[in-house]
């Protein structure tokens, strides 16, 4: 359980910190989108010099994802502490296993005790889950918030499948 409440807490830390960061980089990024966009009212830039204008402050090749930094700015704690959980998930994966087998689970939530009794077969018989069919694993009792963290939607042959995203 050490091991378990350890992620938890370096999950804490690190979202904290990366929040930091990216508040930090948020207002850079916010004052080099003023800087262009007061070209725009700068009468000594000519219209026609508005473009190279603004990739002298950033370069074209960077500019894809400068918008997309001033678009969709990652400031929420849920979105750095699944990205700490990517990260490690191989070492939580080996280290839980052993723990969770180990636990007693009870519940009155029958979508949350499908899952402890699919999650302990799965332990229990050393599968990957790669050799379960999407549609076998019950997810059924995660909050819909979480689920774009767990869920990895895939493009495969044309058509749309969801995976687990870890």
């Amino acid at each position: 359980m050490d091991k378990i409440n350890g992620y938890i807490n370096d999950a804490d830390i690190y979202q904290k910190d990366s929040i930091y960061k990216a508040e930090i980089s948020d207002q850079e990024h916010r004052n080099i989108a003023a800087n262009i966009l007061s070209l725009h009212t700068n009468k000594k830039v000519a219209d026609t010099e508005l473009r190279k204008a603004s990739f002298a402050i950033v370069p074209e090749d960077q500019f894809p994802q400068f918008i997309q930094n001033i678009r969709t700015p990652h400031l929420t704690p849920d979105y750095y502490r699944w990205q700490y959980y990517k990260d490690k998930s191989h070492a939580i994966k080996q280290n839980i296993r052993l723990t969770f087998k180990a636990l007693k689970f009870q519940t009155s939530l029958s979508s949350l005790e499908k899952a402890i009794s699919f999650l302990l077969d799965h332990f229990n018989n050393n599968k990957s889950f790669s050799d379960h069919k999407f549609e076998d694993i019950p997810i059924e009792f995660i909050p819909p918030a979480l689920k774009r963290y767990v869920i990895l939607k895939i493009t495969q042959g044309g058509s749309k499948k969801e995976n687990q995203n870890c």
